[in-house]
């Protein structure tokens, strides 16, 4: 019971967090906001607070970077292939976050199978959550924040209802001194992991190969970038993200 609970809810908390894979890591201090127009990285802290790309150019907080011809054509090259990569990226998340619902779902029937608010609140939640993907064509930005934030209060706010649902239902049998009612939940637990494996497991293996996909695309962005002759202020490289097997 505790495994399969675990399971949706780490399911859930994961979902901001799909950069990295077995094999495979990516990371970047950065938000990316992709638009017809340009690509942006912004972040709260540090310097630069935001980069943008377009056809060749490079604005670093307002102002145009001095490039080489040179570092113009890799710019314009980084730009090209982040954009071709991004919409994967959308897809990946919004297949997982299906996911992450469909194990939570499944949880909330087999402990709360009577519990109409409940499914109601899960169904409210996964909306709110996919409506932050539901952006204009050709623009793509994800908000890592929000979505953390989203799935941390949705956690909070299921998982004492899961708990208090199957708490009830073990004290009704303990104190009834009905051994085959204590059986019968204990019967309908396991049948909920085998259920929820059944339902999620072959997607979640399918989306950890398309992010695994995507790893050496990530990695070459990574290598062009560190191709980059222009240096920063202070003499450091650009650094707009890392990635790794």
């Amino acid at each position: 019971m505790k495994r399969t609970f675990m399971f949706a809810a780490l399911a859930l908390a994961a979902v901001p967090a799909l950069a990295e894979t077995k094999t495979c890591t990516i990371d970047s201090d950065y938000d990316v906001a992709l638009s017809p127009e340009a690509i942006t990285f912004s972040r709260d802290d540090g310097t630069p607070r935001s980069l943008v790309m377009h056809d060749g150019s490079l604005l670093i907080d307002g102002r145009e970077a001095a490039l080489n011809n040179a570092d113009r054509e890799r710019v314009r090259q980084f730009e090209h292939d982040a954009r071709a990569l991004l919409p994967e990226v959308r897809a990946i998340t919004l297949e997982a976050v299906e996911i992450a619902f469909t194990a939570m779902t499944e949880v909330a029937r087999g402990l709360a199978p009577d519990n109409a608010k409940l499914q109601a609140k899960l169904e409210d939640s996964r909306a709110e959550l996919l409506a932050q993907f539901d952006q204009p064509e050709g623009h793509f930005k994800i908000d890592e924040d929000a979505v953390a934030a989203s799935v941390t209060r949705l956690v909070g706010e299921i998982t004492p209802t899961l708990v208090g649902e199957i708490t009830a239902a073990a004290l009704s049998a303990a104190f009834s001194g009905d051994e085959s009612k204590a059986k019968a939940i204990e019967q309908r637990a396991e049948n909920m992991e085998a259920d929820i494996e059944a339902k999620v497991k072959v997607r979640a293996d399918a989306l950890e190969a398309r992010a695994e996909l995507l790893c050496p695309k990530f990695v070459a962005l990574d290598e062009l970038e560190n191709t980059l002759a222009y240096r920063l202020d202070d003499g450091s490289a650009l650094d707009l993200l890392r990635a790794h097997r």
